[in-house]
């Protein structure tokens, strides 16, 4: 704040100026494409090629005094020692001039970045508490079913933990009506990532609650299963399931595809054979038609399927909520499965409706989702009305993007294809910050030499921690170029989808890898968005359907971001959602 005071500006002012410089360097970047993601190297080249250019001309100014004692004799040398001097020090403003122009730059940048550049900073932001989120929380009761809606950035899963605070008895207990002295709680994620993300946010509360409270919906789904049946375990490889789909396989239909079929649809919803056969149930989203033969072929293969489950306990985990939904039906069973007071279940528009109906039989109070259906990334016909949950009345959304910039922002929802800006429903960011930048290049090769100088760039000219900076890819594919491309500059980095890492003190001092499907729920003040192509489809899915879902997960991906988000794409990208966003930056 001292540097905004000296400026005698305020702060809109500056952030005119800030924004107006980033235009002026986005403009000689399109002259210049080879300036494009290198602001640290230039600004170093630049210094050592001015004190070159200053010793260059000391020298010859040593030579022209020397010659002066003769002029009749060196007349013709001194004059062209004074033409290379002259030329020289041309040079030297022209370098001069351009080092300015890059410190001006991060200067302006600088100035609009006050608040996370460190891990405490960072913390400090994620921890508090606004009118409105205060506002949701009591309204919570956990005597019934609640919805928490809300936007990137808005801030839910704050409120989830605030409410297992309470519920726990480690905060208020206001609005709660606490009737156990100790409540079973537990709060569920879709990804392993966004697990560890909420384990560490729950460690930094001043509460402290208890890590083990927190842990993936397979992985709870897995224990409460094998409670009842210790034999049931997961199949990893589909190999297995493909190789019993064969037989039923036709020419219009693989056995990829019926086992395709059976996880994502029949299994999903928890569809009966009555729906599925009888009432030709609508298949929303699904890449073929089937007629009543069809579906009759898959159902076949769908209980030879899990004959071979039954036999072995071996089943992939879209099987696990119908499996554990068969145990709670058996009076005996369900006698040995934990139950609990309280389910939350963050980003639960991922989860399938089987998945929710399953958590539902095993909460004996109440189930606190948070959800967006725009930003579901797995499931399309998101619906909690088949999910058996009766929400209706209970539920508030959140309306105010803390997490975001203003032109962050902006940025996501002119992708989206929303109004939301407009929209009574959802009021626009507050916070102001940098524009977002687009880097462009021929090839991976070049745009990830882009990306790791922009990493330097962050944390040498901004002074950000390297723990506050994240590469998202569309695939795990990428990491181990990028990893090293990253090592080549002495910059360590690490993968938060590896089952040591934790995003707390211990992963300190390295920038962080995800894919773009595990970056969901967390956030970053710095965000490199890697997009040489866009993600893998889901299997069984149409092409529109697979479309939306990879707009979905760009737009996540964006709106990671706190602070800065730069974006990286080859020049001409083949997909068309990736055009659409390049094509986003040229209206900013």
């Amino acid at each position: 704040m001292d540097t905004i005071w000296e400026h005698h500006k305020t702060i809109g002012d500056l952030l005119a100026d800030a924004q107006r410089l980033q235009l002026e360097l986005a403009h000689e970047i399109k002259k210049h494409p080879s300036r494009s993601g290198h602001i640290s190297s230039n600004i170093e080249t630049f210094e050592r090629e001015q004190k070159q250019l200053t010793e260059n001309i000391k020298e010859l100014n040593v030579k022209l005094d020397r010659l002066s004692a003769d002029t009749k004799t060196h007349q013709r040398k001194i004059d062209t020692l004074r033409n290379e001097r002259y030329a020289l020090q041309m040079s030297l403003k022209r370098k001069e001039l351009e080092i300015s122009v890059e410190r001006e730059y991060v200067a302006a940048m600088r100035r609009m970045t006050v608040y996370t550049r460190t891990r405490s900073d960072y913390e400090r932001t994620l921890l508090r508490l606004t009118s409105e989120q205060k506002q949701v929380l009591d309204r919570i009761s956990l005597n019934t079913d609640f919805l928490i809606k809300g936007r990137a950035g808005t801030g839910k899963t704050l409120v989830l933990l605030k409410a297992i605070e309470k519920a726990l008895g480690k905060g208020e207990q206001k609005a709660l009506e606490i009737q156990e002295l100790h409540p079973s709680v537990s709060l569920l994620t879709y990804t392993k990532a966004l697990a560890k993300y909420d384990r560490y946010l729950a460690g930094i509360l001043p509460s402290d609650i208890d890590a083990d409270v927190i842990s993936t919906v397979h992985a709870f789904l897995r224990k409460r299963i094998n409670e009842a049946d210790s034999c049931y375990h997961p199949e990893n490889n589909d190999s297995t399931c493909i190789e019993i789909c064969s037989p039923y396989a036709t020419s219009s239909m693989s056995a990829q595809d019926i086992l395709g079929e059976i996880k994502t649809f029949i299994w999903a919803h928890a569809v009966t054979r009555k729906e599925y056969l009888d009432e030709m149930i609508e298949r929303k989203g699904m890449e073929k038609p089937l007629q009543a033969a069809a579906r009759n072929t898959v159902w076949q293969a769908k209980e030879a399927l899990e004959k071979y489950i039954s036999e072995t306990g071996c089943a992939p985990f879209q099987h696990f909520p119908i499996r554990l939904m068969q145990l709670l039906d058996d009076e005996k069973s369900k006698a040995l499965i934990r139950r609990f007071d309280h389910i939350c279940i963050d980003e639960a528009q991922d989860l399938t409706a089987a998945t929710l109906q399953a958590l539902k039989r095993l909460a004996t109070r109440s189930v606190i989702l948070a959800g967006d259906a725009d930003q579901s990334i797995y499931q399309m016909g998101f619906s909690f009305q088949r999910a058996g949950l009766d929400i209706k009345g209970r539920s508030y959304i959140l309306k105010t993007n803390f997490r975001n910039t203003v032109q962050i922002h902006h940025l996501a929802e002119r992708f989206k294809g929303s109004s939301i800006c407009e929209s009574q429903e959802y009021s626009a960011a507050f916070k102001e910050g940098p524009l977002p930048e687009l880097h462009q290049a021929p090839n991976s090769a070049a745009l990830i030499e882009l990306m790791t100088d922009r990493v330097s760039f962050f944390t040498k000219q901004l002074e950000y921690d390297l723990e506050n900076i994240c590469v998202l890819t569309p695939s795990k594919n990428d990491f181990p170029v990028i990893i090293q491309a990253l090592t080549d500059k002495n910059i360590k980095s690490g993968s938060i989808r590896d089952d040591n890492f934790a995003f707390d003190e211990s992963t300190s001092g390295i920038v962080r890898l995800s894919t773009l499907h595990s970056a969901k729920g967390l956030d970053f003040p710095v965000v490199l968005l890697y997009l040489p192509n866009e993600a893998k489809g889901v299997d069984g899915y149409n092409e529109e359907t697979n479309a939306g879902i990879c707009r979905n997960l760009v737009y996540v991906a964006m709106t990671r971001a706190m602070d800065h988000l730069q974006v990286f794409t080859l020049d001409n990208p083949d997909s068309r959602v990736i055009a659409d966003l390049v094509e986003c930056f040229s209206l900013t």
